[in-house]
């Protein structure tokens, strides 16, 4: 078993610009402005429109079944299309290039499901198709992203900027996360439960293409050469040599594979099962967010001390 590592090392015929220290502070600030609101519009894409892809499946009467596949098969088919990033890179040329056209691709996977809510017709392979098109353009930005990013935040603010930027960004999926349930609640509320998704998967596009073109402004000081390897998976188990260490993985893949197996059919058993209203489902799902909104800063400060 392997794993594809992404990685953008500096060729040796690389270039990195060359500005001015007051230049350079200048295109730092802005970047750092870009990456915050990219962070947020994304954020806000998440919590309208990928949190309820399950319930769009139950709006059109899909069944539980279909409702957890929703949140598995297009995320498998996405982690494996993700692993054609490294060969994107280098057909564009550039890290920020793929990030933006996938970013855009994203954005541009909601126009099928919001003409889809209006017509009230989509078929269960159509459904999974593009949901795997969301999934796929949305993973495949991760590794590139990481790599570009780090030339723009600079070491000496990175964990502060992140650690901010992560707060607005759970803020931004709560805000879309509680608008995206009003405005289904009041669709329901007046029997346009199917156009009330179309709404908020229209916002939730714009909201992408909003943030691409955040990602768009950002610079690309350093000209990367991509490059792509195959990592063992052997010996990453094999470094856990201590017993507390094994301890602690073994205790982590039981974890994990436990919530996802479940996980699933998390919003099925809400809204079906328990006839939980959309308000009374964002509550439930919001008290996470919160919770990590409070908790994590504090745990943040242990985990540096």
């Amino acid at each position: 078993m392997a794993t594809a590592i992404f990685e953008a090392p500096l060729s040796a015929n690389s270039r990195q610009q060359v500005l001015p220290p007051s230049g350079r502070k200048s295109r730092i600030r802005r970047d750092l402005h870009a990456i915050t609101k990219d962070g947020v519009a994304q954020s806000v894409m998440v919590g309208l429109g990928e949190t309820w892809l399950p319930a769009f499946a139950l709006a059109f009467g899909m069944g539980e079944m279909v409702s957890g596949l929703m949140a598995t098969v297009p995320m498998f088919a996405g982690s494996v299309l993700q692993l054609v990033s490294p060969r994107g890179v280098s057909w564009c040329g550039s890290l920020r290039r793929w990030v933006v056209l996938c970013a855009v691709l994203q954005a541009l996977s909601f126009v099928p499901l919001t003409v889809a809510a209006f017509a009230g017709e989509m078929s269960v392979l159509a459904l999974l198709g593009v949901a795997t098109i969301y999934w796929g353009t949305g993973l495949g930005t991760g590794a590139a992203w990481n790599a570009w990013v780090e030339t723009l935040v600079p070491g000496r603010v990175r964990s502060r900027f992140f650690a901010g930027r992560t707060r607005l960004a759970q803020l931004g999926v709560l805000a879309g996360l509680i608008g995206g349930g009003l405005v289904l609640e009041y669709g329901r509320s007046v029997g346009a439960e199917l156009w009330s998704f179309g709404v908020i998967f229209a916002i939730a596009g714009l909201s992408r293409l909003w943030s691409s073109r955040q990602l768009a402004l950002q610079s690309e000081p350093v000209q990367w050469q991509p490059a792509s390897r195959m990592v063992p998976a052997s010996p990453r188990v094999t470094r856990a040599s201590s017993v507390s260490q094994k301890k602690l993985m073994t205790y982590l893949l039981g974890m994990q594979g436990a919530v996802f197996v479940a996980g699933p059919f998390f919003s099925a058993w809400m809204l079906k099962y328990l006839q939980m209203s959309y308000f009374e489902f964002v509550v439930l799902i919001a008290a996470s967010f919160i919770a990590k909104a409070v908790v994590l800063p504090g745990l943040g400060t242990v985990a540096r001390k």
